[in-house]
This record gives C-alpha cells, structure tokens and sequence, in this order.
C-alpha cells in the first residue's frame, strides 16, 4: 500500500515533466520545409559585405531588390548606372524606418527615380518591410541580414548568402516586384521563410528539430516572438543576441538573423521578436547543407567566444532532467527505507 502511495506520489510529482516529454515527442514529427544548393558563397560583415555592390555590377537584364533601409552610396550609384544603360531595377523600401527616413536615403532615391530606377515605399500592409534581398538576372540571389548601408556594410556583425540558382533567385523576385505592384498572395515556395506568412511555423519547427545542440545568432531575441521556448529546448545551446529579454549572452553591433540544426541552416532577415514575426514583410530560407552548415556554426561560435557571459546556456530540457532525477532518486531513497 505504501509502495503505491509512494508511486502516485511519484507520478504526481513528474506530472510536468511527464507532460513535456509528451510534447517532446509531438514536436519529432514537426515539419518545416528547406532546399539544398550545390553552389553558394558566403559574405561576412565587416570583412567583405560589399562585394554585393561588385556582384550588382554584374547584372546584364534585372536587378530586384528589397530593403529595409537604402543610404549606402556605392551601392545607389551601381544602380543608377545599371538603369541607365538598360537594366531593369525595381527597389522596394520600407516606408516606415525607425526614428525616421534618414534625409541621405530621400536623397538617394531622388537621385535614382531620375535615374530610372523604379522605386516604391511599401505602405500599409506591414509594419516594416525588413527584408535584404538582392535578386540579379534571376539567376543569383543575395539574401543578407545587414542593411545595406554603412554600418550594415563595413561595421555591423552579420552575414549574406549568395545562392546561385535561378530557381530560387526567380521565387524572390516574384515576390519583390509582387510587393512592388502591392498584390500579396500567400506563397508556398518549399524552404523560403516569409513573414507575416509562415515564419513563425518554419522558424518554430527548425527549432524543435530533434537534435542535441543548436546555434543562433540574433540582433533580437524576445519572448513574445513565442519561438524562445523551442530555440532553448536543447540539450546544449549556444545562442547569441544583440537585444534580449532572456537570459543569454549579448554583443553589440551584431545584426545576423542565423540559425544551425544538425545540418540545416536558416539565414534571413527575420528576427526573434513578434513583429518581426508576425506584422513585418521579412524574407529569409532555410537551406540543407553540411558544409554551410558547418561555416555557420563556426561563425556564430567566434562571436559567442567574445560575447558577455559567453558559456553554454542551460536549456530547459535539462532543468526538467535534473528535476526528474532528483525527484527519483528521492523515491529511491524512500523505497529503500521502506524495505527495512
């Protein structure tokens, strides 16, 4: 009678944790879509960010780019010069910015719309359009995390991917000038990640995904994104941010929106925040390759060593292991004395 006292007792105690690993097992069969490119090339600010401006110099037909924020010079003056020797450019802008359009960007783009440049600030539908996305020729995609201007380019943290495949390139131009004509269809384009779309599920499935350890770096993690429980779900957790609510290591200057899962990797310009989530325009993909995979890593771990109070965050699985196996061994202990 005693011992099954002691056993409800048991159960009761690890009712939560026993609920948790029912969740657990829920989240196994979770399911977020990705691709896989062959040929990629990696930008890393502030080391060589503005090879951008000398990727846009080779476009023959088009360029389609979307951004949050335009003030970087060299970067306008390519796209003036594409214009007027016959390239298409469609830019579209966030109407909204932060403490306010900067008088450099009015600038810039009085200077491209009498470049022929076809320019359009995104009103109404979103927040912000915080998107970094750089299409040329549809053939080579760009999508960076930094904006492109100054800092974004020669001083912030952060990183672009270049993915050259015309298949995808052609999915993000469809999108930039879909927004650029303000129609708004839902997309299903298989591991593009698109606010206020499908981030949340793309981002929160990536998360869950089965594995021990995963690795973040974020200008912006906040609880109320409802994707911090996920990213801190595993065994081992090496996660980084700019701007937090949580307790995590911090350093300034860091603007990546980058996120690695076994082999899988999400880059964009998403962050972990419920506008970002769910109000803003934001574009981003998640890709499955080991060996970016592995670039990624190692460039979150170089600013994870320099962060503040840069040591492996405890992740809530392993509060819950170590509740579970100090309530057993107590049940233990009391099962022993009982057999006296």
């Amino acid at each position: 009678m005693q011992i099954k006292t002691y056993f409800l007792l048991f159960l009761a105690l690890n009712l939560p944790f026993l609920s948790i690993l029912a969740i657990s097992e829920q989240v196994l069969t979770a399911h977020f879509t990705y691709v896989t490119v062959s040929k990629y090339q990696v930008l890393v600010s502030p080391y060589n960010m503005t090879d951008i401006v000398k990727l846009l110099k080779e476009a023959k037909k088009a360029i389609y780019i979307e951004v949050y924020i335009l003030t970087y010079q060299d970067l306008a003056d390519v796209l003036a010069s594409k214009s007027q020797s016959g390239v298409e450019v469609y830019l579209v802008l966030s109407s909204r910015v932060y403490n306010g359009i900067p008088n450099s960007e009015y600038s810039i783009i009085q200077y491209l719309n009498s470049s022929g440049v076809h320019v359009k600030f995104l009103h109404n539908k979103f927040n912000y359009v915080h998107s970094k996305v750089f299409v040329i020729d549809n053939e080579t995609v760009i999508i960076s995390t930094n904006n492109p201007t100054y800092s974004g380019f020669t001083r912030d943290l952060g990183v672009a991917l270049v993915i050259y495949n015309s298949t995808i390139a052609t999915w993000f131009s469809t999108i930039i000038l879909n927004d650029y004509k303000e129609y708004f269809p839902n997309y299903d384009y298989p591991g593009l990640v698109i606010s206020p779309i499908n981030s949340y599920s793309q981002l929160y499935n990536l998360f869950s995904y089965p594995s021990s350890t995963i690795y973040a770096a974020f200008e912006e993690i906040y609880t109320d994104s409802g994707l911090t429980n996920a990213l801190l779900s595993h065994q081992k957790v090496y996660v980084v941010a700019s701007r937090t609510d949580l307790n995590i290591p911090t350093i300034q200057g860091l603007t990546a929106k980058i996120t690695v899962v076994d082999n899988y990797v999400y880059l964009g310009s998403i962050n972990l925040s419920k506008s970002s989530v769910d109000s803003n325009r934001e574009l981003g993909i998640i890709i499955m390759n080991d060996t970016l995979a592995k670039q990624m890593r190692s460039i979150i771990m170089s600013w994870y060593g320099t962060s503040t109070e840069s040591t492996s965050t405890t992740s809530k699985f392993e509060v819950y292991m170590i509740i579970f196996i100090v309530v057993l061994l107590l049940l233990i202990l009391l099962l022993a004395r009982l057999r006296r």
